[in-house]
């Protein structure tokens, strides 16, 4: 029986209007494509076709069909890739790959190079038999379709009430801190206008506690706002005054702000970004060059067009370097370069990996040039605001 008589041949449809979906055939010869609409069509499917690999995919993000027909040819030719690229897709939920073959061309080999396909059916075939099994994936889609949705809005809750966890524990460690770092401060200066050498000691001692304990509470704080990220143009000087306030407001660094320049032009086009993303990550960076390099050194701010669509954006110092088999390391939570009991360097080593979360929230990743003894520049790259 010839094509055209299969065509032709068809028993009726059931009675009633059947589940309107939208079909992406896929296949290198176009009369294959164009047989397969027309029988689709009768059944009152919408049909895209598309003859080439990547064509598909790019089909596929654009008018995300309900469910992939492909054809032998293309799928001898590129079908486990494609295939391959259509199930991994974070842009795309669930959707059926149905193959259509010839049995008497098609090399049976073929199939088992394709794990990702979900039925093989043979081509030509009747619309009814067609129908019945684009009925059974649909049916199973949207099944998928509506766990997934669920446990999205699951994981939206959670997601929500971690935030909330974590911005009330911040909230009420930070309230009594304020008022003992006031205490303390005053207590200090009259220490060191009229104590003795031990009770000046013991001042900075408990200034530095309180100091470590603050960064604690920051960066508790921190991590809460990796979770409440909104992309939005902004402008990068903005930013870079937003870290330096940070900074002086942290009792570990106010006195090393003098230390920072800012060499960022103020005609840099704004970037697609969160200001207040951009200053934590910035002010994380700065945090971590001040301590790496010597009280009399200047750490730089840095800013320049990348090329057409980017601004990249770095903060360089001149301190003590990273070994080039630790540059991954350094942002593992609480990972010190340092790791012994009489290390030099104070903190809890968190400040880098909290920068990372941000640049992951911010659609970028840092990037370390460091040397033992050179010094290190971080630096990140945000994209260039479109006008409109």
């Amino acid at each position: 029986m010839s094509i055209q008589q299969e065509l032709t041949t068809d028993p009726p449809m059931p009675d009633g209007d059947p589940h309107t979906t939208t079909v992406l055939v896929a296949d290198s010869d176009v009369s294959l494509t164009h047989q397969v609409r027309r029988v689709l069509e009768q059944s009152g499917h919408t049909v895209l076709l598309t003859h080439a690999d990547r064509q598909t995919l790019q089909t596929l993000y654009d008018r995300r069909p309900d469910l992939v027909l492909l054809g032998q040819q293309l799928y001898t030719a590129s079908g486990k890739w494609l295939c391959e690229q259509i199930k991994a897709s974070p842009h795309v939920n669930f959707i059926p790959l149905v193959l259509l073959v010839d049995y008497r061309t098609f090399d049976e080999r073929h199939s088992r190079d394709c794990e990702q396909i979900d039925v093989v059916l043979p081509w030509p075939t009747s619309r009814l038999e067609l129908e019945r099994w684009l009925e059974t994936l649909l049916r199973l889609k949207r099944r998928f379709d509506t766990q997934i949705e669920q446990l999205a809005q699951r994981a939206k809750e959670i997601e929500a009430l971690k935030s909330d966890i974590i911005a009330n524990v911040s909230h009420e460690l930070g309230t009594p801190l304020l008022q003992v770092k006031s205490a303390l401060s005053m207590l200090a200066e009259d220490l060191n206008a009229d104590g003795t050498p031990n009770q000046a000691q013991l001042s900075n001692m408990a200034v530095q506690a309180i100091g470590r304990l603050e960064e604690a509470i920051d960066n508790i704080r921190q991590l809460a706002r990796t979770h409440d990220i909104h992309l939005e143009p902004i402008a990068i000087p903005e930013a870079v005054s937003l870290a330096l306030h940070y900074l002086r407001r942290r009792w570990a660094s106010r006195e090393a702000v003098s230390r920072v320049t800012s060499r960022v032009p103020e005609n840099l086009p704004p970037v697609m970004a969160d200001k207040r993303a951009v200053g934590r990550l910035l002010q994380l960076l700065l945090d971590n060059a001040l301590k790496f390099s010597d009280a009399e050194r200047e750490v730089l701010i840095l800013a320049a067009p990348l090329d057409a669509h980017h601004i990249w954006i770095g903060v360089q110092d001149f301190g003590i370097g990273i070994p080039e088999d630790l540059h991954t390391r350094i942002f593992e939570p609480f990972f010190q370069v340092d790791g012994s009991a009489t290390r030099r360097y104070n903190g809890t080593g968190s400040g880098l990996a909290l920068a990372r979360l941000l640049a992951r929230g911010l659609n970028t990743t840092i990037d370390v040039k460091s040397a033992p003894g050179e010094g290190s520049t971080f630096s990140f790259v945000l994209p260039i605001a479109l006008d409109d």
